[in-house]
């Protein structure tokens, strides 16, 4: 089996997504956003990340862990003449506050920053994979969260505990509503009426927050458009679509101003 038949994408509502990304094109990445806790398994290549101006390298069979609330700048280079490939976790509420309550009576301090895992269990990276597959024939929710939950106590013995608290800003309550469906047509009067709010007052939180409700649609649809291509073998109108845009020409325009680049050149090296 080739690299790129793994590639695979699995969302499942209220509890976390699962992925394989294979990529092949060394663009950097910046200032991707981190909604949620982000555990990413580099099985080939190379990630670097830059957080605050500090660069720090995760090499194939080490894990990168992301505290939820993180932005960073990324680039996955792959190994001569091969390809970059990543398998990830992400976690939701559901799973987060399950294991919560399963653990309340120990006392882990929980993550708060980004950290490399270098001296991994071989056992809880065959784990860590074997999840990824088995959750492609599982769908009942209780059995995926339970497995979501697997990987959370295995974590938990090298210190790693995430918070189920949401502690998040408007536009970040936003764009976890925006990413729940990225194709729908979003109005600035229904995000706001969601929230409770006029929608005077929502736009006037944004503004403080440096933004507006335009700019996080588009970046909720860039960003899931960039997932798609890294984790699907999708043609680019079908991911234009997915992501909430009428046409491939639409979705280049946005994806090329908010990375550089057009997402033909991403998908153009994976063949």
């Amino acid at each position: 089996m080739s690299l790129e038949s793994s590639k695979q994408l699995l969302i499942f509502e209220d509890i976390g997504t699962c992925a394989t990304i294979f990529q092949r094109y060394e663009q950097p990445l910046t200032q991707i956003f981190c909604l949620n806790p982000m555990v990413i398994l580099v099985l080939q290549g190379t990630k670097i990340i830059e957080i605050d101006h500090q660069k720090s390298t995760i090499h194939a069979g080490e894990i990168l862990v992301i505290p939820a609330g993180t932005t960073l700048d990324i680039i996955n280079l792959n190994p001569e003449d091969d390809s970059y490939l990543a398998c990830y976790f992400t976690w939701e509420s559901k799973p987060l506050k399950y294991y919560e309550k399963m653990r309340e009576s120990l006392h882990s301090a929980y993550l708060e920053d980004v950290q490399i895992l270098k001296n991994i269990p071989e056992s809880f990276k065959e784990s860590f994979l074997q999840i990824s597959h088995q959750l492609t024939t599982i769908d009942h929710p209780d059995l995926v969260n339970h497995k979501f939950v697997e990987i959370l106590i295995w974590l938990e013995q090298m210190d790693i505990v995430f918070s189920s608290a949401e502690n998040l800003t408007l536009s970040q309550k936003i764009t976890q509503l925006i990413s729940q469906a990225p194709n729908q047509k979003w109005q600035a009067k229904e995000i706001a009426q969601y929230f409770h709010l006029g929608e005077s007052t929502m736009r006037r939180h944004l503004a403080n927050e440096n933004t507006s409700v335009s700019q996080l649609i588009q970046n909720v649809r860039t960003s899931y458009g960039l997932t798609l291509l890294q984790t699907t073998h999708w043609n680019i109108e079908d991911i234009a679509q997915e992501a909430g845009y009428e046409s491939g020409s639409r979705f280049a325009y946005y994806f090329r101003q908010r990375f550089g680049f057009l997402p033909s050149e991403m998908k153009n090296n994976y063949k």
